[in-house]
């Protein structure tokens, strides 16, 4: 059985999250404090592998509410918990089995858990079907049958049948199958144990459990007697216990040896399943030893038995403490450790609670993690995971994805509530989501063999690409096809891209304004030998002007005839045909100035060449000059394509 949805109410930070759906894998992001860990512990009390763990406590009650809640908790206690399960196949056989007859209605089955720490099972089945089964199967004869007719119900069935004067021989046995099937005379009784075996059991990992370096074996059997036992110490038993070991076992040296062996066979399978995930170092082995406390070293380790763990890097060929291992390798073998002795006490039935998974791992890392919770996990067991790291969301499954929020309304807190539906009314809840798809979407454009050519402004994508076309129409050599125009918002922006593509720099180009602020930021492109100087064109190379803008290039008269059609310019309001004396000699700063002077709106870079677009059937013939830079912008077709390596004209 799976759980469909989930419901936790009056736990620490919750109020309510109302009814919320989870499925095979379920990501719950969310910021730090928000309740995310909260929900995975109150579902693990639900059943958990740690039977100390399993209680809910008052010290567990919203602090805000917990004073009035004090004199109705031992009359009505609260529900905490309330999970909706989906029956498989296995477990309505397993009901069968033990009650003759599939009696579900629904295969859907709410358990719940309280305050009382008390399991409530609320199932729909049909208990008449169960009824006329045994009836059935008890094969009488139309005088026993018309004996017991009318019950409905296993209880009602057992009163008639014993309130019999005398029963017929069919008539006993049906009895006594019905006390052997129903001790209690409750059909719902024996369905709710059987269910109650088939729960699965839950397995909440967090950055508590560690698999500690060292371990003073007195001390911690110290800590063992008294019940003060810590994550890490639970960790290091389900280590011992994988080799089917004990504390005492220990004790004696011969049988010592013994384990070490078994252990460290049992490590080196859990290695090799890490390092299938672990890209970051895959000549790793892990090494155990039992020596002696010496005086000299802290307490508790200068006494007793000291069992150590080791990682030996056979790529460096040394080996260091445990604990001063990468924290990511740690979470990880201790993660491998728990679950593994989990799986096997209690088999493959377990619902996995990870608790912020791969917290200190490196982004790579967290994505191998995710891909290991994918294939090894996923495919095995239900996994709720709770996260607010970016590299820990798949884009390709976000319906995984459920926002957790502390909220507000009306001005008033209502606690953590969950969303369904993966948004968010908080924005930075949904940071890293937006940062996960926005990674995705980057790593998609640009790809391995993607070649960008980067320019500040969207304009300049629109005049790239029409000039293009027009140089294609001409049977001219236009931009190659496998170059793709980016607008980058500004130079400032062009240093995030290279750096994006990492290890290509030769796949982007830049085009762009040269002049002023401009220059500047080229200058400081070039200095910082982000891209090569080949990679870094501008206007000012195909005019006679080295200050100059993209829009100098279709040339003054041209730009002007663009201008003056696509504002609707005329007479008095429009850009004179010559230069007046003064003017700026960058056409766009010209244009700039001269709408200022004008009762309009400031001059926008976008529209005359929105017009083009748009235009250019009509205006291929009567904008003047454009002859010639349609040339000019074949030279830069040409020094682009020129960058591909191959001549291609695309």
């Amino acid at each position: 059985m799976r759980i469909k949805t989930l419901r936790v109410q009056n736990y620490r930070c919750i109020q309510d999250t109302h009814p919320f759906s989870l499925g095979d894998v379920t990501c719950l992001v969310g910021k730090n404090e928000s309740g995310k860990s909260s929900i995975l512990e109150a579902l693990y009390k639900l059943n958990p592998v740690e039977r100390d763990r399993a209680a809910f406590s008052l010290f567990d009650y919203p602090r805000m509410a917990v004073g009035a809640y004090k004199e109705r908790h031992e009359t009505q206690p609260d529900t905490v918990v309330t999970a909706v399960f989906d029956l498989d196949d296995a477990d309505v056989a397993a009901v069968a089995e033990a009650v003759g007859v599939d009696p579900f209605v629904s295969r859907e089955i709410e358990v719940s858990k309280g305050y009382d720490n008390k399991r409530r099972i609320v199932m729909n089945i049909d208990e008449r079907a169960i009824v006329e089964h045994f009836v059935k199967a008890a094969q009488l004869n139309a005088f026993e049958l018309q004996q017991v007719r009318g019950p409905q119900t296993v209880r009602d069935l057992v009163i008639k049948l014993a309130g019999l004067e005398r029963r017929s021989e069919a008539q006993t046995v049906l009895l006594e199958r019905l006390h052997q099937a129903f001790p209690t005379a409750s059909a719902t009784q024996t369905i709710f144990q059987r269910i109650l075996s088939r729960l699965p059991r839950f397995v909440l990992f967090t950055e508590y459990h560690r698999l500690p370096g060292r371990v003073a074996i007195d001390d911690l059997r110290q800590r063992q007697r008294s019940g003060d036992l810590n994550g890490n110490d639970r960790v290091f038993l389900a280590l011992l216990a994988l080799a089917d070991s004990t504390l005492e076992q220990l004790d004696a040296m011969n049988y010592a040896e013994q384990v070490i062996l078994e252990l460290e066979a049992i490590g080196g399978r859990l290695t090799e399943q890490i390092v299938e995930y672990w890209s970051t170092n895959k000549d790793l082995a892990v090494e155990f030893r039992i020596d002696q406390g010496k005086p000299g070293d802290p307490p508790p380790f200068n006494a007793g038995q000291v069992f150590s763990t080791r990682i030996r890097d056979q790529r460096h060929r040394m080996s260091v403490p445990f604990d001063e291992r990468s924290k990511g390798f740690i979470w990880f073998f201790s993660f491998l450790v728990w679950f593994s002795q989990m799986r096997k006490s209690y088999g493959e039935n377990l619902i996995l609670l990870l608790d912020e998974p791969g917290l200190t791992l490196h982004g790579k890392a967290q994505s191998d993690l995710l891909r290991y919770i994918k294939e090894k996990l996923a495919p095995h067991h239900q996994v709720i995971y709770t996260t607010h790291s970016p590299f820990m969301i798949d884009p390709e499954k976000l319906e995984w994805v459920r926002t957790v929020e502390d909220r507000e309304e009306g001005g008033r807190a209502v606690g953590t509530r969950v969303g369904d539906k993966t948004m968010a009314s908080d924005k930075d809840t949904l940071l890293p989501l937006q940062a996960a798809l926005g990674y995705d979407i980057a790593s998609w454009f640009f790809g391995p063999q993607t070649k960008v050519v980067a320019v500040p402004e969207l304009s300049h994508v629109l005049y790239l690409k029409w000039f293009s076309a027009e140089l294609r129409r001409r049977g001219l050599q236009g931009l190659d096809s496998r170059w793709t125009i980016s607008p980058v918002g500004g130079l400032t922006k062009v240093a995030s891209l290279v750096t994006l593509l990492y290890g290509r720099r030769d796949n982007v180009a830049l085009v762009t304004d040269y002049a002023g602020a401009e220059a500047s930021d080229v200058e400081r492109l070039r200095h910082r030998a982000l891209l090569s100087e080949a990679h870094v064109l501008t206007p000012g190379q195909y005019l006679d002007q080295p200050e100059a803008d993209l829009e100098d290039m279709i040339g003054r008269e041209a730009f002007v005839e663009l201008v003056n059609r696509a504002y609707g310019l005329k007479e008095w309001s429009a850009l004179p045909p010559t230069r007046l004396n003064g003017a700026p000699p960058r056409v766009v700063e010209e244009t700039t100035a001269h709408f200022k002077k004008l009762d309009y709106p400031p001059f926008d870079r976008m529209v005359p060449a929105s017009y083009l677009i748009n235009h250019g059937e009509e205006l291929r013939n009567q904008l003047p000059g454009l002859d010639a830079a349609v040339l000019r912008f074949e030279d830069l077709m040409r020094d682009l394509n020129r960058l591909l390596g191959d001549g291609s004209a695309g």
